[in-house]
């Protein structure tokens, strides 16, 4: 969720550091007393934020200067601060601290105290931003300094950004003095982005009113020095619990999905932050923490302003009860820091200074100072830091090899995500077209001749189904067809249909058929009566068995046509296939659209003129004709023999072989035997010809035409035709700046392991 908001009085949400100012630091004489504040040391120098002490005064340098890691552990602290700088996180959860709490819990003054620097203090400059500080340890012959960068995750409209925009807000800052108003006008940069951020460098816009209340675009600190330990932690703004007149509702869930943004993230480490000074129930930090991380295993609790505890042995109890774990436990546990208070603050103390004064506090008041030697140790900013080390160190360890593996995994993610999109332009787009549609018609010219080509649906290619398969279901459904168009005869009088129905079947007989169209010997007689004419005794006209022949023949138009529409949609179905696994790719320049209607209209083309071819051979078969003399004598005689034989199982007189009108019906079925097995066989092949068995130069030429590749703005067509979409291209953007961050970090892994 972006934080960007309408404006509103910078009053209207106190800071911390407003509330400072606004109350002074509890001094008594009861046994709650702090120590006596030393005054302030005119010799003390602020440089590099260390001065010379006495051997107990390590415990009070600056920063995390105290705990010494060894070469070992500071390399792999190294390691993720160049996955940090690569801007890895954004694909890989990387180890990092965020400062979370309520506003005005004191969570600059920690960071103050850990980083060795100032953080705007004046009126209404609370964090808006998260403030991501980076410290690096550099040999004691280097000098501190501190650069001071903006990073931009979001455009003035709070849409995100393709990539992260860094840019380095001012000069390297040698004197720690100046961070706090460099950050004061990097924060303006960052509630100003339609603003150039040079304006606010140069000093200007100091009293501008910002166009943003929060943003999620951040200020980046990277503090070099000899005394600071090799850490990253990001300060992110306060929690809001209400705001006041002219202020937002929405801030306050806007501000709560940021600080969630970074926290859900298992690989993050929580500085939990809780002031004293208000009631620990009241405080919402805590319960978005257990939120995320409910058995509290990376989160670290401090306390901080203990000086402001009302006096009362039970208001300071519940504090204590945190600090011994005993209430709201943590797995880390709970700490306390003191840090100056406003009035402190405007003396000028020094860094080393103030330490001295906050360890003296938990040293010299009650009741910290009657505190068991175990609650002790979590009393103060440095057992805060030790902790801090420690603990990252421990997360770091744990997800060094994970994520080794993680990004292995997300680079070859990557890499078939790549290998799956579309191909990028190619500079000669005429050349890639022709060389698309070669390929596509030599496949098809491949399958056509029945040649096996596999796919592979586990890498995600598509797959060819066998068209064969269709087709010959077709063929077998066409044959079958023809078939049924047999004529059926009876060689006995429809009279005696009732008298054989009635009588007994023999063994092995055949059922008799009882449809309209069957014709008995006595039809087929009177038929052929009624045709003679002038044709000598015991001969018939030749139309009579042309007419029972057409009865027949005029039936295998229908069967035919189903064939071609049958056998027209296995094939384009197929070639959908093989357009898609070719074209689907390339539908934004409407390449595959052409490509599909181009072949679409070449089939139906060839499916018309088959269809004339079919009709013409319906037509020859409708007058009778063989030379096939010997296989229709063979099949006439077959013919008589099992009339013959349906009589005797029936018990009923054989019939003469002069007999006309049996004559008729054995020449009729022969000569179906004929020519229906010669049409089976034609038309199939006809239609195998003419729709499965494609002319590759004839679809060459139909899809060039389509494409209208002869043209002089064929280059330009091409061009087009291979233009990727508008997702498409970002997608390929962001997919290459995601290998390329990815790589890097390996490479970085390999050089360190």
């Amino acid at each position: 969720m972006s934080l960007h908001s309408r404006p509103y009085p910078m009053n209207d949400i106190i800071s911390e550091e407003d509330s400072d100012f606004s109350s002074t630091s509890i001094i008594s004489e009861s046994p709650m007393t702090p120590p006596p504040i030393p005054p302030p040391n005119p010799n003390a120098t602020q440089s590099n934020g260390v001065e010379d002490s006495s051997p107990d005064d390590s415990i009070l340098m600056v920063g995390l200067s105290d705990p010494i890691l060894s070469n070992i552990r500071r390399k792999k602290l190294d390691i993720i601060n160049r996955l940090h700088s690569l801007g890895i996180q954004h694909d890989i959860d990387i180890p990092t601290i965020v400062v979370i709490g309520s506003q005005s819990a004191g969570k600059s003054s920690l960071i103050e105290s850990i980083s060795g620097i100032n953080l705007p203090r004046s009126a209404g400059t609370c964090t808006r931003c998260p403030t991501e500080c980076r410290l690096i340890r550099v040999p004691s012959s280097e000098e501190w300094e501190c650069a001071v960068s903006l990073r931009f995750l979001t455009d003035q409209d709070g849409s995100l950004l393709d990539a992260a925009r860094n840019v380095q807000f001012g000069d390297i800052i040698k004197n720690p003095r100046d961070v706090e108003e460099r950050l004061r006008r990097a924060q303006l940069a960052i509630l100003n982005p339609s603003v150039p951020f040079e304006f606010f460098l140069e000093g200007h816009g100091q009293f501008t009113k910002p166009s943003l209340n929060f943003s999620n675009n951040i200020v980046c600190l990277e503090i070099k020095g000899p005394d600071v330990t090799d850490l990253s932690f990001c300060d992110l703004p306060g929690l809001i619990a209400s705001v006041a007149d002219g202020g937002r509702d929405e801030d306050v869930e806007e501000v709560r999905e940021l600080v969630a943004s970074y926290i859900r993230k298992e690989s993050c480490i929580i500085l939990l932050t809780v002031t004293c000074e208000v009631d620990f129930e009241t405080q919402g930090a805590y319960r978005l923490a257990r939120k995320y991380d409910p058995k509290g295993k990376r989160t670290i609790g401090v306390l901080t302003k203990p000086d402001r505890i009302p006096e009362g042995k039970l208001d300071h109890a519940r504090w204590l009860r945190l600090i011994r774990n005993e209430s709201s436990p943590l797995v880390n546990g709970w700490y306390c820091v003191k840090q100056l208070s406003s009035v402190q603050l405007q003396q000028g103390y020094t860094f080393e200074e103030s330490r001295r004064i906050c360890e003296r506090f938990f040293k010299e008041t009650h009741p910290w100072k009657t505190l068991e030697a175990s609650s002790q140790r979590r009393l103060g900013t440095k057992a805060v830091t030790i902790k801090l080390n420690e603990f990252l160190m421990d997360v770091i360890d744990q997800r060094i090899p994970e994520i080794i593996e993680e990004i292995e995994e997300l680079l070859q993610k990557t890499k078939t995500e790549i290998g799956a999109l579309p191909p990028a332009p190619s500079a000669d787009p005429f050349f890639e077209i022709m060389h698309l549609i070669n390929q596509f018609c030599d496949t098809l010219y491949s399958h056509c001749k029945g040649f096996y080509v596999p796919g592979d649906d586990d890498n995600g290619n598509f797959v060819l189904g066998n068209q064969f398969e269709g087709i010959r279901e077709a063929q077998n459904k066409f044959r079958e067809a023809i078939r049924d168009t047999a004529p059926v005869f009876q060689p006995y009088d429809r009279a005696e249909e009732d008298y054989i129905s009635r009588s007994p079947t023999p063994i092995g007989a055949l059922p008799i058929i009882s449809t309209e169209k069957i014709m008995y010997l006595n039809e087929i007689s009177a038929m052929a009566s009624r045709a003679v004419t002038r044709e000598l005794p015991g001969f018939y006209p030749f139309h009579v068995v042309q007419d029972l022949i057409t009865r027949s023949t005029e039936q295998w138009k229908i069967p035919a046509m189903i064939l071609i529409s049958d056998m027209f949609k296995v094939v384009c179905d197929h070639q959908a296939q093989v357009i898609s696994g070719y074209f689907a790719k390339y539908t934004s320049g409407g390449l595959c659209h052409i490509i599909r209607k181009s072949v679409n209209e070449y089939m139906q083309a060839r499916k018309e003129k088959l269809e004339d071819q079919i009709k013409w051979l319906l037509q020859l078969e409708s007058t009778a004709f063989t030379l096939n003399e010997s296989l229709f004598l063979s099949y006439k005689v077959d013919s008589l023999e099992q009339h013959n034989n349906t009589l005797r199982n029936r018990s009923y007189p054989r019939i003469e072989e002069k007999n006309s009108a049996l004559t008729i019906i054995t020449t009729v079925e022969a000569y179906f035997q004929v020519s229906h097995k010669r049409f089976v066989d034609n038309v199939p092949l006809a239609v195998d010809h003419g729709l499965v068995r494609i002319e590759k130069r004839a679809i060459q030429e139909a899809l060039c035409t389509g494409l209208k590749l002869s043209g002089p703005d064929a280059f330009e067509r091409c061009a087009k035709f291979l233009a990727e979409s508008t997702e498409i291209s970002d997608l390929r953007k962001e997919l290459k700046k995601r290998l390329k961050r990815l790589t890097a970090a390996q490479e970085e892994l390999l050089l360190d392991m």
